[in-house]
């Protein structure tokens, strides 16, 4: 197999995961507000204070791992990048 086929087969594998971190993303982004609503939900019983509260540091939990996703995902889709970028160059 030649240099690159090997770049571009290593590309593809790095998009995938690109692909599978970007999936990741919205699977973080939809649990975190549906377990936020519940545990809100289940732990506020009227009190409108807490409930807000605990929805505001849920948010901020799903955010933040939003955003590691995110990085994951950036850093995947830069590496297939830069391999199809070398395999083009030889």
């Amino acid at each position: 197999m030649s240099a690159v086929n090997e770049d571009r087969d290593i590309a593809k594998i790095y998009a995938r995961q690109a692909l599978r971190a970007g999936r990741a993303a919205v699977i973080v982004v939809l649990s975190g507000v549906v377990a936020t609503i519940v545990f809100a939900l289940a732990l506020a019983h009227g009190n409108l204070a807490i409930g807000l509260g605990i929805l505001a540091f849920g948010a901020g939990i799903t955010a933040t791992l939003y955003a590691l996703v995110s990085h994951l995902q950036a850093r995947a889709e830069a590496a297939a990048i830069r391999h199809l970028a070398d395999a083009l160059d030889e």
